[in-house]
């Protein structure tokens, strides 16, 4: 198995595959349905990789989770298919590859007003970030030793002080986005907060304007995609549960779109497996510095979802 590190999501074989069906009249694909599908994977893309630059908001010293994961989770998951199963594959079978690798951690990504939720024990998000937080006792230990520091150098003048200060606020900083990070990376995926997820491409659907942005002919597969998302944190059973939901064994296999067929739990096979083989270094922060200063530019941007869609607000 060869694994390429693509440039862009257009330089995979799923991609190469949607071109050839365009191009192929013979295969009796509707083209204005697979143009719209191709545009769609566009925008989703271009939009899932500004969101993902945000999850670092927070949690700075956290394994990135940006476009260069989505490539490589994509890459990994091409070279999982053969060559055979690939000229095989119809449209939609091409692009949930592509856009679940762009949108499974996107619930990873917290709005601004999310993020204050979880500091405020009066929500029902907060309550539960608090009941995480609390399994951090030495964390919590040192933060308090920090602040405490910190107090203290806050009340002096002095220029050693001062820098003093500022290296016990990165400290501080630090710690709260391992705990944070720990707490997206456990709950990113459950139920309590798969809404996070969909409001996220209700978000992107908003801010593209296109409110059939997650429809292939007369079949809207943004409910496939959310669980596809989801289902790369849950058992390898969950998702073909979800797909058949109470109906016959095979229903996760069914005409979509112009009436191909595809398989809707295969993407999601794939996914779950190119997740976690995805040890790349390119994932690593090497500098923290540089990553604590990406926080202190990242947090004066407020970033909100609305229904209008994404926007950024100084």
């Amino acid at each position: 198995m060869m694994i390429r590190k693509l440039a862009k999501y257009d330089h995979s074989r799923f991609w190469a595959r949607l071109d050839s069906l365009a191009m192929d009249r013979n295969l009796g694909a509707d083209t204005s349905s697979l143009d719209h599908l191709r545009a769609s994977i566009r925008k989703v893309a271009e939009q899932a990789a500004w969101i993902s630059t945000q999850i670092c908001r927070f949690m700075p010293q956290y394994t990135l989770h940006e476009e260069r994961h989505f490539l490589n989770v994509l890459g990994i998951m091409e070279a999982l298919v053969p060559d055979d199963v690939i000229e095989r594959m119809t449209p939609l079978e091409c692009a949930l590859p592509i856009l679940g690798a762009y949108t499974h951690d996107l619930g990873m990504a917290l709005s601004q007003d999310e993020y204050d939720s979880l500091q405020d024990e009066a929500t029902h998000q907060g309550k539960r970030f608090a009941s995480h937080r609390s399994r951090f006792g030495e964390e919590l230990q040192q933060i308090n030793r920090w602040n405490r520091r910190l107090a203290d150098l806050l009340s002096r003048s002095d220029v050693k002080s001062k820098r003093s200060a500022a290296e016990a606020q990165r400290r501080v900083a630090a710690i709260e986005g391992h705990i944070l990070a720990s707490y997206l990376r456990d709950t990113h995926t459950d139920d309590g907060h798969v809404s996070r997820l969909r409001r996220w491409l209700e978000a992107i659907k908003a801010e593209t304007g296109d409110a059939n942005l997650f429809s292939y002919g007369n079949f809207n597969y943004q409910r496939t995609l959310t669980l596809l998302g989801v289902s790369h944190g849950r058992g390898a059973p969950w998702l073909r549960r979800q797909l058949i939901d109470g109906g016959q064994e095979d229903r996760f296999y069914q005409p979509v779109g112009t009436g191909e067929s595809a398989n809707l739990a295969y993407p999601g096979l794939l996914l779950r497996l190119a997740d976690v083989m995805d040890f790349d270094a390119s994932r690593c922060a090497t500098d923290p510095l540089q990553a604590l200063r990406h926080r202190g530019r990242a947090q004066r941007l407020r970033m909100e979802q609305a229904s209008v869609g994404l926007r950024l607000a100084t």
